[in-house]
């Protein structure tokens, strides 16, 4: 992986602690002027030339509007965001529209853009040439190509864009945007991506293809944590608006914050929760944020009197990734499945397990 960006230089994109607010109720959650709601509490993260980083939670975690303020669709209500180590909120107008350019979202829930009377293959010939003028044979069988690795059907590619349903247009603006090459991708797959796993999403492997070919850093938007990533990239665990744990590409099947682990793929080889479970443990965390206390509190098994505190951001003893819990898991062993109700514990390095109520914190457990 070809990497721009110089030890010690500014990452291309930082946040801030960002946070994002909206109009709700009152009824126990973070209460702001107006009623407001604080759906995204002082997250930070820095994004370099050609990372992948996932932000991943649950539907409800605060994901969504990180995604949206990363990419420029949401402005944050407090905390900001550099880019190339200038804040972007005291850029003028057309420093301003460069970065749109070089930052660029694909979002579910955003419309692509695209303009309704030409057709895919020009709009995605043009993103290759700079310009509808510079179109010439072989910006388009690239753009041909594209559109095929992308999943848009051949009889399509000459269709007006007012013709085609929502799916295929989303295809088309992803193809735009590997065709554009951007500095930064922050991606957000459609629904119907999520349900096919995004292992079999066309469009980020084709995103992924364009980070090794021009350095674009990723960051993309999942509702379960990834397990086979490369090293360098990382997964940051958002649970109630709050980043819980951040997770290196090594540790991705060792997660320590009991919600993490309700975020496992399917098929992961040693789920922490049972399957009656999960679904219960997951719904818990979409309790808005709580005011000052884990987020995931009212759902997690292990949940005691100190996670009325929210936790820092730290690396517990015997750990090699930082985790916001007081009661982690075990860094040294496997997860366990438990029934629903009993703990989410680990597998004992010594005879015997502890009882329910007594499983040690990762730090108790490193100090014997």
């Amino acid at each position: 992986m070809q990497k721009s960006a110089e030890v010690g230089a500014a990452p291309l994109l930082r946040a801030r602690g960002i946070s994002v607010e909206v109009p709700g109720s009152r009824s126990g959650v973070l209460r702001r002027r107006g009623g407001a709601v604080r759906v995204l509490d002082r997250l930070s993260l820095d994004v370099g030339a050609g990372d992948l980083v996932w932000l991943v939670g649950a539907p409800g975690s605060g994901v969504v509007q990180a995604a949206a303020v990363l990419s420029g669709r949401l402005a944050p209500t407090a905390g900001g965001l550099d880019f190339e180590g200038l804040p972007v909120a005291g850029l003028g107008r057309r420093q301003r529209a460069a970065v749109r350019r070089q930052v660029v979202g694909l979002d579910a829930d955003v419309e692509p853009g695209l303009d309704p009377k030409r057709t895919a293959t020009a709009i995605v010939a043009t993103a290759l040439a700079g310009s509808a003028r510079s179109v010439g044979p072989e910006q388009l069988q690239r753009a041909r190509q594209l559109l095929a690795e992308l999943g848009v059907p051949v009889e399509r590619f000459e269709t007006p864009v007012a013709d085609l349903d929502d799916a295929e247009a989303r295809l088309i603006a992803a193809a735009r945007t590997v065709a554009n090459a951007p500095r930064l991708v922050i991606y957000r797959p459609w629904p119907t991506d999520v349900g096919s796993g995004l292992d079999r999403d066309p469009v980020l492997a084709a995103l992924r293809r364009l980070r090794v070919e021009s350095a674009t850093a990723l960051v993309v938007v999942s509702e379960l944590l990834p397990l086979d990533l490369s090293p360098g990239d990382r997964a940051l665990v958002v649970c109630g608006g709050r980043l819980v744990e951040v997770l290196p590409a090594a540790d991705m099947r060792h997660p320590l914050h009991p919600y993490t682990l309700t975020l496992l793929a399917p098929d992961a080889a040693e789920p922490a929760y049972d399957d009656g479970a999960v679904p219960a443990a997951r719904a818990a965390a979409l309790d808005v944020l709580h005011d000052a206390g884990c987020p995931f509190r009212s759902g997690c098994p292990r949940a005691k009197a100190p996670c009325a505190r929210m936790p820092h951001l730290e690396r517990p003893l015997g750990a090699t990734h930082d985790v916001a819990c007081h009661f982690p898991e075990d860094p040294r062993g496997p997860t366990t499945p438990r029934a629903p109700g009993t703990g989410a514990g680990v597998a004992a390095a010594t005879a015997g397990e502890p009882e329910e109520g007594d499983e040690p914190t990762a730090r108790e457990f490193a100090q014997g």
